[in-house]
């Protein structure tokens, strides 16, 4: 650790903190062992409050180097001076900050790299090292509790008591699986609080443009999709376009700070599929729009899939054209792939009146084995004609690879309201800019 230089004046006070330190790292190691209640008797016990008295003392008092970065860093832009934002806090901050976290491993890592930078010759006990080698260690190397400098798109969440990571989302709950490699292999639920925040809001502003638009979209918690949501909200395309919108996840997830608020996904349970047959995750997502029935306000209702590039203004414009329909009056449907005249999944635009009718009369729908053979487009437009409504065909609504077998490149260039499947931010980004 980049260590300023200390006075020499303060040698025998260094060196009685040094000890305390190597002490406190020893007994933190093995409260962290022991449980919560092991935790908390150390954290209120008298050595901690020695720890911090005297760390206050050397901090604000016997070194020397920057300041500007205070005693609860934010965020530095730099590793180095994180890391010292860190030490230099340690006086005021360390009691404080384990007490509130119940953080016993975190403070134990803290404590046992000051006393390795603190020892002029490097020699530090057994437990010292035995911290600094073991998982706490590993694990302060990610733990935004500790380092608080997540990216641009990222927030700072907490796992659990005492360690969060920089996600762009974030479902609350246990994972109902997950590879080994992967952080959620331990079986450990996510509380999700928000440890940090963003460093600015979204500063789009939510659209009052007519006709207006509820738009929902079905997301997985794992992959790619939550990181495309989170960019979408950062730059307000995509559903958050749209008047009103709906998220739904198998469990809760945290999307991020929007222009007004946190935004969050509803869960609907799973686990959820990423394979085209996943018409059952759409029906609990259609029994939890029947209850909210934001559709009934809204002039269209559209289903967007997370990997859609939507330009709403553009599809205002094109609905605009077809005067001859009246949404709250007029039962329809797009078509919107020329290849199999069809509708695509990834962009269902449906009036009002249809979508009133269509989550009205579910059951009938989830009952005729002919429309629930297949995925949830296919269920969307055979449900549909099976109610009587029917629908019209505009090949120039959606560009969809799988259908019109586009390369990337040539997709945005074209004057359209939607393009399909851009599953990568960056993709998904140079698209959108495309469309400018």
């Amino acid at each position: 650790l980049p260590f300023p230089a200390i006075r020499s004046n303060q040698s025998a006070h260094i060196a009685r903190f040094a000890h305390m330190v190597e002490r406190i790292a020893g007994q933190a190691r093995d409260a962290a062992a022991d449980g919560p209640a092991a935790e908390m008797r150390l954290l209120g016990g008298s050595g901690m409050e020695d720890l911090e008295d005297r760390s206050s003392f050397l901090f604000s008092n016997a070194l020397s180097g920057p300041t500007s970065y205070g005693h609860s860093p934010r965020c530095c832009s730099a590793r180095a001076g994180r890391q010292f934002a860190v030490l230099r806090g340690l006086g005021c901050r360390l009691a404080q900050l384990s007490a509130a976290l119940g953080a016993a491993c975190g403070a134990a890592v803290l404590a046992a790299r000051l006393a390795r930078g603190v020892h002029s010759n490097g020699v530090v006990g057994g437990a010292v090292e035995e911290v600094l080698e073991g998982p706490c260690a590993k694990a302060f190397v990610d733990n935004c509790v500790f380092s608080p400098c997540c990216g641009k798109y990222e927030t700072c969440f907490e796992k659990e008591l005492g360690f969060g990571l920089c996600r762009p989302t974030c479902a609350i709950g246990k994972a109902d699986e997950a590879p080994p490699w992967d952080v959620e292999a331990d079986g450990k639920p996510w509380s999700c609080k928000v440890l940090q925040e963003d460093v600015e809001a979204p500063t789009w502003t939510p659209s009052g443009d007519t006709p207006t638009l509820f738009c929902f979209l079905v997301t997985l918690v794992r992959g790619n999709e939550p990181e495309l949501l989170r960019r979408q909200l950062a730059t307000g395309s995509g559903v958050f376009g749209c008047n009103t919108y709906s998220l739904f996840s198998e469990r809760k997830m945290v999307v991020g700070r929007g222009p007004q608020g946190m935004v969050s996904t509803t869960a609907i349970g799973g686990p959820m599929s990423s394979v085209a047959d996943n018409t059952i995750d759409f029906l609990r997502a259609y029994g939890k729009i029947m209850q909210a029935g934001l559709f009934r306000q809204a002039d269209w209702t559209l289903k967007v899939d997370p990997d859609t590039v939507l330009v709403a203004p553009r599809l205002r414009s094109k609905l605009m054209e077809y005067h001859d329909i009246m949404p709250i009056s007029t039962q329809m449907y797009f078509r919107n792939c020329k290849t199999w005249r069809s509708v695509q999944g990834p962009l269902e635009i449906f009036t009002q009146a249809a979508a009133i009718r269509f989550f009205s009369e579910l059951e009938a729908c989830k009952e005729n084995p002919f429309v629930n053979q297949r995925g949830e487009d296919w269920f969307f437009g055979h449900c549909m004609e099976s109610l009587g409504i029917h629908g019209i065909e505009d090949y120039t609504l959606l560009d969809d690879a799988y259908c019109t077998h586009h390369r990337p490149e040539k997709q945005c260039k074209r004057n359209m309201p939607a393009f399909h499947p851009f599953k990568t931010v960056e993709g998904y980004m140079d698209c959108l800019k495309e469309t400018e």
